[in-house]
């Protein structure tokens, strides 16, 4: 279809079968993630129509480097999936005893990085008139789990982060 996708966590999971999914399509897909080794086996499996970036979502010199590179080398985004995503893993669970280090890696993951991919593709898409993005949340960011207090609070982020974007 020729059309240019800029997929964060592309590594693996969701991430990786919609980068495959695209690139089968015809489509260029920048594949944006921290796991390099996981990006390397994802272009190696796609081909040229997968572009690696490295580099973390939730830090906002990696975001612009990202971009500015996309814009430069391919043009600009006509699809953005922000699919990145952690628990935190065992250590994330209730208030109580989440870390801030843990909290704040949870929200830089699942809501700073959309935030951050967001705030940078929304001016071009804005100016030409088109442009998709799609961001991935969770049931957990509209209903409590136990346990998992930084992830359902950075779900919830999310979609409200969405809406308002819509508005």
């Amino acid at each position: 279809m020729n059309r240019l996708f800029v997929v964060s966590g592309a590594a693996s999971g969701i991430g990786r079968g919609l980068a495959l999914h695209f690139a089968g399509e015809g489509d260029t897909v920048v594949a944006f993630d921290v796991d390099e080794g996981g990006l390397d086996s994802l272009a190696v499996e796609a081909g040229a129509s997968v572009v690696p970036f490295v580099g973390s979502i939730g830090n906002e010199a990696d975001v612009d480097r990202c971009v500015t590179q996309v814009e430069r080398d391919l043009g600009v985004a006509d699809v953005v999936v922000n699919n990145a995503g952690t628990t935190g893993g065992p250590a994330a669970t209730t208030v109580d005893r989440t870390s801030v280090a843990d909290w704040n890696l949870v929200m830089s993951v699942n809501s700073t990085g959309p935030f951050l991919l967001c705030r940078r593709v929304l001016p071009s898409m804005v100016s030409r008139g088109s442009g998709v993005i799609v961001n991935i949340a969770s049931v957990a960011g509209m209903v409590a789990f136990p346990g998992r207090a930084a992830y359902s609070a950075s779900k919830g982020a999310v979609i409200q982060l969405t809406k308002s974007i819509a508005v």
